[in-house]
């Protein structure tokens, strides 16, 4: 896969491919979410996503993915992830509502709230 000019914008659910251990990218991956925003994104060359799944499990961080999108699941808001976005290895699928990345956003900033100090 050659380097991508493309930038994860915030709310956009994204493919992300795996490399292999001889650096070629698997033919399988993994949908995701992205939530940092789109400058930070562009200056490191990373990106901050949350994982998505099929399997819904009742668990406080899920976020369902609304009906009628081209990407199905459930996002998982305690499962930040940073990945490296200019190796070409993340594909744009579809952008989440507003109302739905609003949930994924309160809910990996509940990870952070330093009210809680236990």
């Amino acid at each position: 896969m050659a380097t991508s000019s493309y930038v994860p914008v915030r709310g956009e659910i994204v493919w992300i491919y795996s490399r292999s251990g001889k650096g070629t990218y698997l033919p399988s991956g993994r949908p995701a979410v992205a939530v940092s925003p789109e400058a930070y994104n562009r200056r490191a060359g990373l990106a901050l996503f949350c994982p998505i799944t099929n399997e819904e499990k009742g668990y406080p961080f899920e976020v369902a993915i609304p009906a009628g999108l081209a990407a199905t699941g459930i996002i998982l808001a305690d499962q930040l992830e940073s990945v490296d976005w200019r190796s070409g290895a993340v594909v744009r699928i579809c952008a989440l509502p507003a109302e739905a990345m609003d949930d994924v956003l309160r809910k990996a900033a509940a990870l952070l709230d330093e009210e809680d100090r236990s």
